[in-house]
């Protein structure tokens, strides 16, 4: 597809200010604002359309042109812009409008979406793809592209990438056979990270389990997941009438990493009647203009079978969360969590984490702590479980 590139436009003061002495001065030593029309460089990388819809906003910071990006030489810092839906940026309520310097010094912008006032003092934004209900929401862009700029420029053209790689999976079966109660994940990915406003780096951590948005046939899911280099013990997981399909990724020939920007879109029939993998990727894959990998003549055969959706579902009492994944999942509900009983808390934090039973009188029976090993001596690796006055708590 061809890239339509939006200028970022300066709006010019058309003010002739007359001096006391009746003199016109010159409008060009006022300051300028500057409005924002903002392109998606690859825009259909966005599940919920190809443009930016009513509410979306953006951070912007001006800094000195060509100058490190550090606080010493930032002139606008995270000023949070919204659209109506037509590309076109203005200053949220309380935000004042961004001015090119007057004395005619030239400038640069670094922008990225989607807002948040929750920037790191080393200019990191958070990235946490542990949820993927609103994809649109973890679709982290980034532009820089819009430099060495003044209140003499005519417009500015500034265009956003995606940082983040999306994942679609495209379901059908070797038989024809129809498919049912489908639910499909991508396991030992990356959950969460810091991503660099500074020089685009991402520093991931904590790996999990990404349950992939499907829609109602079954027959199609996708998901916003963090790149990584490295594809070993990751693989895409499908359950289908009940039973398991896998697929390793660090199996398939023609994909060796996740690669930020990149669209990668599986071609999977699942064949009920083997047990075996075969894996087929046919020549013709390749990465096009917009960065698709296509990876297509995937069958995976039948695996183990498994409980119905609700008994295993990761959180139930059949699949509980590992301690991990519970820590990555904080904020649910009714859900089933298994890990040794390693102590109690003396307070109201992880902190305060506390293996001594010397005293009976001392231990605080209000709330317990479960770890993924018996031995652990951190708090911080720790997930506490509250328990109400009853038998349970005597009990324990």
């Amino acid at each position: 597809m061809k890239i339509k590139y939006l200028p970022l436009t300066i709006v010019l003061i058309s003010l002739l200010v007359v001096s006391c002495e009746g003199d016109t001065i010159d409008p060009s030593i006022l300051d300028r604002n500057i409005n924002v029309s903002a392109q998606i460089n690859n825009s259909k990388f966005q599940s919920s359309g190809d443009e930016w819809t009513d509410g979306d906003a953006i951070g912007i910071y001006m800094i000195k042109s060509r100058k490190e990006f550090t606080e010493s030489h930032i002139l606008n810092k995270n000023e949070k812009y919204i659209t109506t839906g037509n590309g076109v940026f203005k200053p949220a309520d309380g935000v004042m409008d961004i001015k090119f310097p007057a004395d005619g010094s030239k400038v640069d912008f670094i922008a990225y979406y989607p807002h948040t006032k929750s920037i790191s003092s080393s200019f990191e934004y958070s990235v946490d793809v542990s949820s993927q209900k609103d994809i649109k929401a973890i679709d982290l862009l980034y532009s820089n592209n819009s430099i060495e700029l003044s209140r003499l420029s005519s417009k500015v053209d500034m265009v956003f990438d995606h940082q983040l790689s999306k994942v679609t999976a495209n379901i059908s079966t070797s038989d024809g056979s129809s498919l049912e109660d489908v639910r499909i994940s991508i396991k030992g990915v990356d959950l969460k990270a810091k991503f660099s406003l500074v020089d685009k780096s991402i520093i991931s951590s904590s790996k999990g389990v990404v349950r992939m948005n499907t829609n109602s046939k079954g027959d199609m899911a996708e998901a916003i997941v963090i790149p990584t280099a490295n594809l070993s013990g990751i693989t895409l997981e499908i359950v289908n009438a009940g039973f398991a399909y896998i697929c390793r990724l660090d199996e398939l020939s023609k994909i060796s990493s996740i690669d930020s920007g990149k669209h990668y879109s599986f071609n999977i029939k699942l064949d009920p009647k083997n047990t075996e993998v075969s894996v087929v990727v046919n020549p013709w894959s390749s990465i096009n203009p917009w960065e698709d990998v296509i990876l297509d003549g995937i069958i995976i055969g039948k695996g183990d079978q498994v409980e119905d959706d609700n008994n295993n579902e990761l959180g139930s009492k059949e699949n509980p969360y590992t301690i991990e994944e519970a820590i990555n999942n904080i904020g649910q509900k009714q859900v089933w969590v298994k890990g040794y009983i390693v102590g109690y808390y003396t307070g109201k934090t992880v902190k305060t984490f506390a293996t001594d039973v010397s005293s009976s009188a001392e231990i605080k029976e209000t709330c317990i702590a479960l770890a993924s090993s018996p031995d652990e001596q951190d708090g911080e690796n720790t997930f506490p479980v509250f328990l109400k006055t009853g038998d349970l708590r005597d009990n324990l």
